[in-house]
C-alpha cells in the first residue's frame, strides 16, 4: 500500500491551486476514456468531467503551483512504482 496522508496540503495551498485552476477554465475539454465494445476499443466523453493539460514552459506562469505539484507528484509516484 502506498499509504494515506491527511491534510497533505494546507488550506492556503489548496486555495492558491484552486485560483490557478480557475484561470485554466477556458482550456478545459471533456475528459475522455475508453471501453471495449466487444469488437474494438471505443473512446467516449466522460459525462460531467473536464480536463486540461498542465504544460509548463511558456504557460508556467498561468499555474505555477499546479505545475510543480503535478511534476512532484508524478515523479514521486513513478519512483515508488519502480521501487515496488
Amino acid at each position: 500500500a502506498l499509504g494515506r496522508a491527511e491534510n497533505f496540503l494546507d488550506a492556503a495551498a489548496v486555495a492558491a491551486m484552486a485560483r490557478e485552476a480557475r484561470t485554466l477554465d477556458a482550456t478545459l475539454v471533456p475528459s475522455q476514456s475508453t471501453r471495449w465494445d466487444g469488437k474494438e476499443t471505443v473512446a467516449y466523453d466522460k459525462e460531467g468531467v473536464r480536463s486540461t493539460q498542465i504544460l509548463g514552459g511558456a504557460d508556467y506562469e498561468k499555474a505555477p503551483r499546479l505545475t510543480e505539484y503535478v511534476v512532484a507528484l508524478t515523479s514521486a509516484l513513478a519512483a515508488e512504482a519502480t521501487a515496488r
